[in-house]
């Protein structure tokens, strides 16, 4: 044997071996898919964020939107009311694009349950029992009887919250102050992602972007609320005081004084 026949044999033994192991991952991720169901809930459609984290494809598996589901948010999206009518489109825009998506399937389904389950969200939890699936949802409610129940949530509320950036004490940060505190003094502003700054001694820096050193954390299952206190003023701070000084009895008694 030559040594081009020897090199001939060995490139075919490696083409043959990739594409072997090429088949057998496709495989893999196929039965992946098929073991990673999850049920969609409406209010996770209509919230309209998981269309962006889908997109990222950090979720995989198969969604299955039921019929009843899909009905509730026809339901919505021909309400009367304007609010609710344009949640329910935006929802069925949502679904309409993820069908297009290529990292899971979406299947809508004619899966119930007996008659003798009426609540949607009761519903839900029987069928992803049924199917050892995950549940999909916003809904506050429907995540802690699910959870209650040993069913795994896939929560977009706590995902959010989850890639918050992270703040500690004595970190500094800039925050434009928006509007007035609860407490008598304090500004309340807000980070890019929705996070609520509450600035202590914040109140006379309405209107205006100061740096700030955080003070303190305080996490709600709403989300978090992070304390922060000045470190300077701002441009406009600086002005404001430089006039106000010239505005005081005491310079002016001063003046007096020399007279």
């Amino acid at each position: 044997m030559g040594k081009f026949e020897f090199y001939l044999i060995g490139a075919a033994i490696f083409i043959i071996a990739f594409l072997i192991s090429r088949k057998i991952t496709t495989i893999k991720l196929k039965n992946l898919v098929k073991e990673n169901t999850i049920m969609v809930d409406t209010s996770a459609l209509i919230d309209g964020r998981i269309l962006e984290v889908a997109k990222t494809a950090f979720l995989s598996g198969t969604f299955i939107v039921p019929k009843f589901i899909l009905h509730e948010l026809q339901q919505v999206a021909d309400s009367e009311d304007h609010l609710k009518r344009s949640k329910g489109r935006r929802g069925l825009r949502v679904l309409k694009e993820l069908r297009k998506l290529p990292y899971f399937t979406v299947e809508i389904s004619d899966i119930d349950t007996d008659d003798s389950v009426k609540e949607i969200d009761q519903k839900l939890i029987k069928l992803a029992k049924d199917k050892n699936a995950k549940i999909l949802t916003v809904d506050y409610n429907l995540n802690e009887v699910a959870r209650i129940q040993d069913i795994i949530v896939l929560n977009i509320n706590e995902l959010s919250n989850a890639i918050k950036p992270v703040y500690l004490p004595g970190e500094e940060t800039e925050v434009k102050v928006v509007q007035k505190g609860k407490e008598r003094g304090q500004g309340v502003g807000y980070l890019e992602d929705g996070t609520m700054i509450v600035v202590e001694e914040g109140e006379r820096f309405l209107g205006q972007t100061i740096r700030c050193l955080v003070h303190r954390i305080f996490q709600t299952e709403a989300g978090r609320i992070i304390f922060v206190k000045p470190v300077q003023n701002s441009k406009n701070s600086q002005t404001y005081g430089f006039r106000n000084f010239f505005k005081s009895p005491r310079f002016f008694h001063k003046k007096n004084d020399r007279k």
